[in-house]
């Protein structure tokens, strides 16, 4: 399983979520959307962000660790930030059993226990969410043999 098909199988999990409305990548968290003022294209919430955070290679397994970002924006006059933080964190669980028990089975896991981090942001409009730290595992072959090598 390559990077880019982890960042396909989570795109696709979102895409068949009934609540996600958006999905994006990046290293950057700068990339993450929050739809100001000045953005021609403000993303449409609850919105998925998946950063990756590195990797490590170990004989037999690659390792891959990325931020999955859930939030959403909190609406004017209502005090529903953990109402909101508990949905995101809803969705967030779906994202890791759809991951860890789709049928065909994904050639990777995600490794729990993972870290789950509750947060309200303030930028042109109020967000609320939850931050996934995950690692997923794929196996790996380190194994000159089968390498492209002239």
């Amino acid at each position: 399983m390559t990077y880019e098909d982890i960042i396909d199988l989570f795109k696709q999990a979102c895409n068949l979520h009934y609540q996600v409305n958006e999905f994006s990548t990046s290293p950057l968290l700068s990339d993450f959307e929050v739809g100001n003022k000045d953005n021609q294209n403000p993303a449409v919430y609850p919105y998925v962000f998946l950063q990756p955070t590195g990797g490590q290679l170990a004989q037999g397994r690659m390792l891959y660790n990325f931020n999955l970002i859930i939030a959403d924006r909190v609406k004017p006059n209502m005090d529903k930030e953990t109402n909101t933080i508990s949905d995101m964190i809803q969705i967030g669980q779906d994202l890791i059993a759809y991951w860890n028990f789709s049928v065909p089975r994904p050639d990777g896991d995600v490794i729990l226990p993972l870290t789950v981090i509750p947060f309200v942001e303030r930028f042109d409009n109020s967000l609320s969410g939850a931050t996934f730290q995950i690692q997923i595992e794929t196996p790996f072959a380190l194994d000159k043999c089968i390498a492209p090598f002239k």
